[in-house]
């Protein structure tokens, strides 16, 4: 996905502050931002409170994930524990009013989007702490294909997303039959049909969408060297963000079932190749000797029915971002 301009692929986020002046103001505030007690499972009031903003428009009239979600709970800062706010929103859809990320972000936007927030809020920009960073893309699937994106999504058979031994910790959720959803201590990753989230924002693309989250403070500046939203307007955040994903999504299978009707003959290979567990099975035993092998093949069998390798296709996209 080339693009003249860079891109972004920052998108949701979520910071922490800690300043009790900030704290006091954002409660003093609590009928603009809708804040409310939260429930237990027994129905019993309990800390945090929890709201939701939206600058665009009336928040009585919004659900809570179309604007900003504030958070008032407490939290542990250097082993002691505080009272903090947490902020959680979309760079990309801040940029589209909060309505869509559907279509190409790009790193100009995202920096004025930035801006913009800390407006919102009025926060100290080195205060707030980048505890969740989520980075993905938009991969628009041409014509030529002739695949529905949301059908493509229910063949994800493999992504490679940290090391050999960490692919057996990844559980699979398909939701609606197009959502696979991977999950361990600190990270999310989804893969999904974008095009059927927002079909009205699509403009008749097929659009697959591919990111990753980062849940652990950590982790966020061990990868990419960001601590506070200060850090966040660096360009060379953008790049390691970018890096990042390329080695993420380095590895990426689709089983394309028009092949059994193209080739009948290779129905037994293409039954093996169409198991998520043949190919997780294959990744254990060998990335090299044994998984590159068998794709090598799968990729051979694509060439041999005539058709456009999707797989292929999305990969070279992702290693083409810039």
């Amino acid at each position: 996905m080339k693009a003249e301009k860079p891109i972004c692929l920052f998108d949701g986020i979520k910071i922490r502050i800690y300043d009790q002046g900030f704290v006091s103001k954002i409660l003093s505030e609590s009928k603009k931002y809708n804040l409310k007690l939260l429930y237990d499972e027994d129905r019993k009031l309990c800390f945090p409170l929890k709201g939701h903003y939206n600058c665009f428009s009336d928040t009585s009239d919004i659900k809570n994930e179309n604007g900003y979600i504030i958070e008032l709970k407490n939290a542990q800062h250097n082993g002691v524990t505080k009272e903090c706010v947490e902020i959680t929103f979309s760079f990309h859809k801040y940029f589209n009013q909060f309505k869509q990320n559907a279509s190409i972000f790009y790193w100009e936007d995202f920096i004025g989007v930035l801006g913009k927030v800390q407006i919102d809020f009025g926060f100290c920009c080195e205060s707030a702490f980048v505890v969740n960073l989520e980075i993905g893309a938009n991969i628009i699937i041409p014509q030529t294909f002739n695949i529905v994106s949301k059908e493509l999504t229910k063949n994800l058979v493999f992504v490679k997303l940290f090391s050999k031994a960490e692919v057996e910790e990844y559980k699979n959720r398909r939701d609606k039959g197009y959502n696979n959803f991977y999950k361990n201590t600190s990270t999310i990753t989804k893969i999904y049909a974008k095009s059927s989230q927002y079909p009205e924002y699509s403009k008749g693309n097929e659009i697959i969408r591919i990111e990753t989250k980062l849940i652990k403070g950590r982790q966020i500046e061990k990868s990419l060297k960001i601590k506070s939203y200060a850090d966040l307007c660096d360009p060379k955040v953008r790049e390691a963000s970018i890096n990042l994903f390329k080695k993420r999504f380095k590895k990426i299978i689709f089983y394309q079932e028009e092949l059994e009707k193209i080739i009948p003959d290779e129905l037994q290979n293409l039954i093996k190749y169409k198991r998520v567990d043949f190919w997780q099975d294959a990744w254990r035993e060998s990335p090299t000797k044994c998984f590159d092998v068998h794709r090598k093949k799968y990729f051979e069998l694509i060439e041999k029915a005539g058709i456009e390798n999707v797989s292929a296709y999305i990969l070279s996209k992702i290693q083409e971002l810039e």
